[in-house]
């Protein structure tokens, strides 16, 4: 069973409100909805500076791990659970699509950044629709082998390489775990990556994704919580692999500002494929 847990401090119209609500202390309530899966939602009102830890150790026990929005302060012992695989998974997919809608895929210059090789078989999908990508990864193998694979079945092939150079020149950059290296990216570079990198990139770059839950799922979602966030719970911990296929309706910068939908990231695509060619 999934635990999500909100933590939330009561606005008070005045000083005496406040200071009654502190002598009240602070209380906790708990929801279990089951359904495709069960789900235990304990929400925790906060009328003092922090919550209380004995509070949450007694309703939650110690090591606990719970859903819970990025922005909450949790007490030791206590935490927010967090994967990127889902992300990564949504980021292949929305990769994908797009290339599969651009008017000259084969035209445009791909960039796969995959050090771990998480995503392997992204390069075999990527070379039915572009003309030599290039896969940056420390793990060569799961590479070589879908190299090898195009090759034999496509007659389609791959630079695949440990040099982040080979990135320079990309114009889609494609990294589904978070980047966590320098990487000489060219300013009008589209990067799709799994959550915010943890350096300063150059480029576009957009690492959180909206995809649709089918909808049992959707109504189990708490409000506080996104559907990436809550989607990436179900998949890592509840191995509904089956959400791994959805395609995102969007993918958001790091700042939050700019927001792409598939059709507007082929257009934008499009119009730098365009330029490539007549430069």
């Amino acid at each position: 069973m999934l635990t999500s847990l909100n933590i939330i401090a009561p606005e008070y119209k005045s000083a005496f409100a406040g200071a009654i609500g502190k002598l009240r202390g602070d209380s906790i309530t708990e929801e279990i909805t089951r359904g495709a899966v069960g789900l235990r939602r304990i929400t925790y009102i906060k009328r003092g500076a922090e919550p209380k830890p004995n509070k949450l150790y007694k309703r939650l026990g110690k090591n606990a791990v719970v859903l819970c929005s990025e922005s909450t302060r949790l007490p030791e012992g206590i935490t927010r659970f967090c994967s990127d695989s889902f992300s990564g998974r949504l980021c292949v997919n929305m990769a994908l699509e797009t290339l599969r809608r651009l008017d000259s895929p084969e035209e445009l210059r791909l960039g796969i950044y995959d050090p771990e090789a998480a995503e392997a078989d992204f390069l075999f999908e990527a070379l039915k629709l572009c003309r030599s990508p290039v896969a940056v990864t420390c793990d060569i193998l799961p590479y070589d082998r879908i190299r090898r694979l195009a090759l034999e079945q496509l007659g389609a092939s791959a630079m695949i390489t440990r040099n982040t150079r080979e990135l320079g020149d990309c114009d889609l950059i494609v990294a589904p775990t978070r980047i966590c290296v320098p990487l000489p990216i060219k300013r009008s570079a589209v990067v799709l990556t799994a959550g915010a990198p943890y350096v300063g990139l150059s480029g576009r770059i957009y690492g959180s994704y909206e995809p649709i839950l089918p909808e049992p799922l959707e109504r189990l979602s708490p409000p506080e919580l996104g559907a990436e966030y809550f989607g990436s719970a179900l998949y890592t911990l509840c191995g509904m692999f089956r959400l791994g296929s959805l395609v995102p309706t969007g993918c958001v910068s790091l700042d939050g500002r700019d927001r792409q939908t598939v059709e507007s990231l082929r257009n934008l695509l499009d119009i730098t494929n365009k330029k490539a060619y007549n430069s």
